[in-house]
C-alpha cells in the first residue's frame, strides 16, 4: 500500500492535498539515508533521534490493578459470540 493511502486510512488525512489551495501535491524526492536525514534535522534545530521510551503503565511508580485500583471498564464482549 502506498504511504499516502496508509496515512489516509489511519489518520483520515490526505497527505497529497495542499492545505492552502487544495491541489494535488507530487512527491519529488525521498530522503533514505539516515546520515543525510540526521544532518537536515540538526540543521533545522529538530531532534534527530526518537525520544526514549516511556516506562510501562504498570511499572515502578505506576499503580496497577494489583494495587487496589478499580475501574469502571465494561469487559463484556461488544459482539455476540454465538455467530
Amino acid at each position: 500500500m502506498r504511504w499516502a493511502a496508509l496515512l489516509q486510512r489511519v489518520f483520515e488525512i490526505d497527505a497529497l492535498r495542499c492545505p492552502a489551495c487544495g491541489s494535488t501535491l507530487r512527491l519529488v524526492a525521498a530522503i533514505e539515508s539516515p546520515a543525510i536525514a540526521q544532518r537536515i534535522l540538526e540543521c533545522l534545530g529538530l531532534p534527530a533521534r526518537a525520544p526514549p521510551p516511556a516506562p510501562a503503565a504498570n511499572g515502578p511508580g505506576h499503580p496497577g490493578p494489583s494495587q487496589g485500583i478499580q475501574d469502571d471498564y465494561d469487559r463484556s464482549p461488544a459482539y455476540d459470540d454465538a455467530w
